[in-house]
C-alpha cells in the first residue's frame, strides 16, 4: 500500500508590531450626531438581502455576506451606477448635517474623559517569548482550595465571586505553619522566573510595538494643557536661570574691575605720598646746605664749588678699512731715508 504523502509544514507567520498591539474599546458616539454616510456597496447589500428574504434563502448572515460580495464584484459599472448615485446623494446629506452639527458640552466632556481612560487606549500584548510571571503563595493556595470546594456540597453551587470570598477568609484564618507549604512553592516559582528571565530575549516585533506605544503615549501627554503649562513653566525657569547666570557674570566682572580700580587708586596715592615725601626731603636738604654755606662764609671759608659736569666724549669716527690697509701698504713699501752725516748741535 503506497505511503500517504505528508502535507508540507506550514510556514510560521512573521510577526509584526501590529500583532502585539491590542486595540482599545471604541469611543462612544453622540446619539444626536448625523447618521454616517452609506456607501454604494451598502445600498446594493440592502437590496440583495431583501431579495434573499423574499426567496426564503437558507444562507446564514456570513454566507449571505460572502454571496453579496461576490455579486458586487461581478456587477459592471452600469449596474453600480444606481447605487453610486444614492451614495453621492447621502454624502451630500451628511456634509450638510455635519456643517450644522455641534456636540453638546456634556458629550464633549464625556468624550475627552474616554480618550484619557486606559480602556480606550491601545495596549501592549504579552511577548510569547517572555517567561511566565511567578505565582504568589495565595494563588497556589486558591488553586488547591478551589478543587476541594468544588467537591464540597456546601460550596458546590456557589459563584466564583462567592468562592473567592470563602477562600480569602480561609487564607486569613490559616496559621503560618500551614502557609509554609504555599510560601515554599511561591519561592521555588520565583527562582524559576528569575532563572528564565536572565536568558530571556524579547521578540523584535514586540520591542517595536512597545517603543511605538510609548512614543504615542508621550506625544499625547505632551499635548495636554497640563503638559503645555509645565513646558511653558520650564521655559520661563530656564530664562530666569539664564538671566541670573548673566547677572552673576556681570557682577563678578564689575567686582574684579572695582578691585583693580581701588588697587590703582591706592598705588597712585602711595606714589603721590612718596613723591611729596621726597620733595620735602630735598627741600630740607637744600635748607641745610644753605645754612652750612652761611656758616662757612662766617668762618671765612669759601664753599667748594660744584665740579662742572664732564662733557661726554665724542664717539670715534668710523675708519675706512680699505683706506687703512692701503696706507699701511704704502708705509711698508717706502724706502728708508739715509742718515745725515752731520750731528745736530746740542
Amino acid at each position: 500500500m503506497p505511503k500517504a504523502k505528508k502535507s508540507p509544514a506550514k510556514k510560521a507567520k512573521t510577526l509584526t508590531k501590529d500583532d502585539f498591539i491590542q486595540k482599545g474599546s471604541k469611543l462612544p458616539k453622540d446619539p444626536k450626531a448625523p447618521a454616517p454616510k452609506v456607501s454604494a456597496y451598502m445600498y446594493f447589500s440592502q437590496d440583495e438581502r431583501e431579495k434573499m428574504a423574499k426567496k426564503n434563502t437558507t444562507l446564514d448572515f456570513t454566507a449571505a455576506g460572502t454571496a453579496i460580495g461576490k455579486a458586487w464584484s461581478e456587477l459592471g459599472p452600469s449596474g453600480k451606477k444606481k447605487y453610486e448615485a444614492l451614495a453621492a446623494k447621502d454624502a451630500d446629506r451628511f456634509d450638510r448635517e455635519m456643517a450644522k452639527y455641534k456636540p453638546s458640552a456634556k458629550f464633549a466632556a464625556e468624550l475627552e474623559a474616554c480618550k484619557k481612560s486606559s480602556k480606550y487606549q491601545p495596549r501592549l500584548k504579552k511577548d510569547p517569548a517572555a517567561p511566565t510571571k511567578p505565582s504568589s503563595a495565595y494563588l497556589f493556595f486558591t488553586g488547591e482550595a478551589r478543587a476541594k470546594l468544588a467537591k464540597d456540597k456546601k460550596h458546590k453551587n456557589k459563584s466564583m465571586t462567592e468562592l473567592s470570598v470563602v477562600m480569602g477568609q480561609m487564607w486569613s484564618d490559616m496559621s503560618d505553619k500551614d502557609k509554609a507549604k504555599f510560601n515554599a512553592q511561591a519561592d521555588k516559582d520565583k527562582a524559576r522566573y528569575e532563572r528564565e528571565l536572565k536568558s530571556y530575549k524579547p521578540t523584535k516585533a514586540w520591542l517595536e510595538a512597545k517603543e511605538f506605544l510609548e512614543a504615542k503615549k508621550a506625544k499625547a501627554k505632551s499635548k495636554t494643557p497640563e503638559a503645555q503649562a509645565a513646558k511653558a513653566a520650564a521655559k520661563d525657569k530656564e530664562k530666569v536661570k539664564a538671566i541670573k547666570e548673566k547677572q552673576k557674570t556681570v557682577t563678578a566682572a564689575h567686582k574684579a574691575a572695582k578691585t583693580a580700580y581701588d588697587k590703582a587708586v591706592r598705588e597712585k596715592a602711595k606714589a603721590e605720598a612718596a613723591e611729596k615725601k621726597a620733595k620735602e626731603k630735598v627741600k630740607a636738604l637744600e635748607a641745610k646746605m644753605k645754612s652750612a654755606d652761611s656758616d662757612l662764609k662766617a668762618l671765612g671759608v669759601a664753599p667748594k664749588k660744584k665740579p662742572a659736569a664732564k662733557k661726554p666724549k665724542k664717539p670715534a669716527e668710523p675708519v675706512d678699512i680699505v683706506e687703512a690697509v692701503t696706507v699701511s701698504d704704502k708705509k711698508r713699501k717706502a724706502p728708508a731715508k739715509k742718515a745725515s752725516g752731520k750731528k745736530k748741535k746740542k
